[in-house]
C-alpha cells in the first residue's frame, strides 16, 4: 500500500501541480469534461432568455386584452341607443328619428 503522502491527490491537496501522466492519461475525459459544462453554463443562459421574453409577451398579451374589452364597453356605451338619440337631439336640428323602418321585407 502507498504511503498518503505519495498519492497524487494528497500531492495535489498541498498545492502540488497535478503530474504530467495523470493529465496526459486523461485529456480526453477533462476534454469531454470542459465540453459537457461549456454546454450546460451557455444552455442554462439561453433558457434564462426564454423564459424573460416569454413573460414580457405575457405582460403585452395582457396589456393588449385590457385596452381590448376597455375600448369594446366603451364602443358598446356610445353605441346605445339613447345615447345616439341623444347625440342627435344635440347635435343636429334637422335630423329625426324614423317612424316607419327604412326597409320593408315582403
Amino acid at each position: 500500500m502507498k504511503n498518503i503522502k505519495e498519492t497524487w491527490f494528497w500531492r495535489f491537496a498541498n498545492g502540488e501541480k497535478l503530474p504530467f501522466q495523470f493529465l496526459k492519461r486523461n485529456a480526453l475525459m477533462l476534454f469531454i469534461i470542459f465540453i459537457c459544462v461549456m454546454f450546460q453554463i451557455t444552455n442554462r443562459y439561453s433558457v434564462e432568455r426564454s423564459r424573460i421574453d416569454v413573460k414580457k409577451m405575457e405582460e403585452q398579451c395582457t396589456a393588449a386584452r385590457y385596452e381590448y374589452l376597455s375600448l369594446s364597453s366603451e364602443l358598446m356605451e356610445r353605441g346605445l341607443q339613447s345615447h345616439v338619440e341623444e347625440y342627435v337631439s344635440k347635435h343636429a336640428d334637422k335630423l329625426t328619428i324614423a317612424i316607419s323602418p327604412v326597409y320593408v321585407i315582403k
